[in-house]
């Protein structure tokens, strides 16, 4: 799923909106809990899908194509059953089917038991993804940090440039923020602050600078530290729980889901949905730079 199942489309159709309309209502911490859960035990389709999956049909343990049924697993949809609709990648929407909802070969283990335990990141999403953040004209520095510092994201004063080689092409890079981590952690406890710190950048809690229109234009000002912390450990906890590694924001979510009523006030699951299918890109190596990031190629 590429980037480019987000953007908006003159094909989007009244059923879509009212969908995406219907987020609104889970401003309950008990909703919001479900929906996040869901999500992140979706690995398998983009963040933006497993919430309309889930806003169709709660309890789904797995959807995919009429034709990804018949040709990966020896199964068709029931007569009876009901197609969900979601994001098409370069079009407008296309037609899933969850596995209750199909016949024919039994359901491999993969479908059945699709929960999966918690470990490390490997060596090839690590390798992955520090090659892809430098895409974004963000530069990834250690630092010698004590204990209680894990990192953080900065805008540079002055804005530099980055030269990058994708394939036959060499690229100049408007190069405006940094990411700062602690050199002491672990490379799973390093992509997971980074996580986060992406989290802040993508969901749109800084100014930006008038060409860059791929984050998202939030009123800053406005924003909470609350809502702001809120967002960038959602982020942080549904890459890491979607990717199988240690989570290091469950306690943060835990505590505030089962201890408040309602999600921070203006919170965008928009932002944050988005945001973790940019970094979900990143590390499988299918991250772009975005055009007005790219200031001169030869």
């Amino acid at each position: 799923m590429t980037d480019s199942t987000y953007k908006s489309s003159p094909f989007r159709i009244e059923e879509i909106d009212e969908l995406y309309n219907n987020v609104q209502k889970f401003r309950s911490t008990k909703f919001t809990g479900k929906l996040f859960e869901f999500i992140a035990n979706f690995p398998k389709i983009a963040p933006y899908n497993a919430m309309l999956v889930y806003m169709q049909k709660p309890g789904s343990s797995y959807v995919a194509t009429a034709k990804e049924w018949k040709e990966k697993y020896g199964r068709s949809p029931k007569s009876t059953a009901n197609p969900l609709v979601i994001l098409k990648a370069f079009g407008p929407i296309e037609f899933v089917f969850e596995a209750n909802d199909t016949e024919g070969k039994p359901l491999p283990q993969e479908i059945t038991n699709p929960f999966r335990t918690e470990g490390e990141i490997s060596r090839k999403h690590y390798d992955t993804f520090f090659k892809d953040i430098i895409k974004e004209g963000i530069v990834v520095r250690k630092q010698n940090y004590g204990t209680g510092m894990a990192g953080k994201i900065e805008r540079l004063q002055n804005s530099s440039s980055i030269f990058l080689s994708q394939g036959r092409k060499n690229i100049e890079v408007s190069h405006c923020f940094d990411i700062v981590i602690n050199e002491s952690m672990s490379e799973t406890e390093e992509v997971a602050t980074i996580f986060h710190e992406l989290g802040h950048y993508f969901c749109g809690h800084f100014k930006m600078p008038d060409k860059i229109k791929h984050i998202p234009r939030r009123m800053v000002e406005t924003l909470t530290d609350q809502v702001r912390e809120f967002e960038a450990e959602t982020v942080c906890w549904l890459v890491c729980k979607r990717l199988g590694i240690m989570n290091p924001s469950e306690k943060y979510l835990k505590h505030y889901l089962e201890n408040n009523n309602d999600v921070p006030e203006g919170i965008s699951f928009d932002a944050i949905l988005k945001a973790c299918g940019k970094i979900e890109n990143m590390l499988l190596g299918k991250y772009k730079t975005p055009k007005e990031l790219i200031l001169n190629k030869w």
